[in-house]
């Protein structure tokens, strides 16, 4: 039957296998292998602490070679026993993750990437990294507070946000962050709040429609024909005349504040 031709070949690899295991444990071949598996390991990694330990011999700073050089020692391992989000490589991982041998990781960013995704950027922080090299510099909205951030360290102060979460769309630069994201503000206006500065708008005339008048395009309170800043639904006309032309039944002389 199908079944006993099925169990017949599932015997015959068993013995081919366990045949060839026997062979190349009495002959010495697989003790080699695995010696020389080993002494590639160790000596990739004599090599990356020698590395790191030079550059700080070097600098005669020490502090950004001890990251790497615990990570040399160590894999990182997620904490979930406090508040923060974060990794460690203390080698007191509890017994079930040193057990099971799949929660490790070889990095902070990638420890950081599989467990607390969400926050990675917080995570590499409190665990120690730095999230410089993790940043595009690109750019994602901020919807809450109707601004543009730039995917980099809140450190760096400036539109830096943090790093973009996974579900943040990046864009190139803050205004097609702005005219995608933000479409019903002025873009120069959203990219003057994106990059921390004061909007002071472009100076045309538009319609204000509360008081049936046209006002500047600026937001200079010592300036009475400024009426704030317009609105990216406000037609905006280079000259007065021209806006007084979309309220044509308003005499000219009072179509503007003075």
């Amino acid at each position: 039957s199908d079944c006993s031709d099925a169990q017949q070949v599932a015997n015959q690899v068993y013995e081919q296998v366990t045949g060839d295991l026997k062979a190349a444990i009495n002959d010495g071949s697989m003790i080699t292998s695995v010696q020389e598996s080993l002494q590639n390991s160790v000596s990739q990694l004599a090599a990356n602490f020698a590395a790191a330990l030079q550059e700080a011999t070097i600098t005669g700073d020490f502090n950004p070679a001890v990251i790497p050089i615990l990570a040399l020692l160590s894999q990182w391992y997620p904490d979930w026993s406090g508040a923060l989000s974060k990794c460690l490589n203390d080698g007191a991982a509890p017994l079930y993750m040193k057990r099971q041998g799949t929660y490790f990781e070889q990095s902070i960013e990638d420890c950081c990437e599989r467990y607390f995704n969400w926050e990675k950027g917080d995570c590499i922080s409190f665990s120690g990294g730095s999230i410089s090299e993790q940043a595009s510099n690109k750019w994602y909205v901020n919807q809450q507070e109707e601004t543009c951030k730039q995917d980099c360290a809140k450190e760096n102060g400036g539109p830096c946000g943090g790093l973009a979460k996974p579900w943040d769309i990046l864009h190139d630069t803050a205004t097609a962050c702005c005219e995608a994201k933000l479409p019903w503000l002025v873009s120069s206006t959203c990219e003057a709040h994106s990059f921390l500065t004061t909007a002071v708008g472009t100076f045309h005339w538009y319609v204000d429609w509360s008081i049936e008048k046209c006002v500047k395009d600026c937001a200079d309170s010592s300036n009475t024909s400024c009426g704030g800043l317009a609105n990216s639904w406000d037609d905006l006309y280079v000259s007065a005349s021209t806006c007084c032309e979309r309220i044509w039944y308003v005499d000219e002389d009072e179509c503007t504040v003075e």
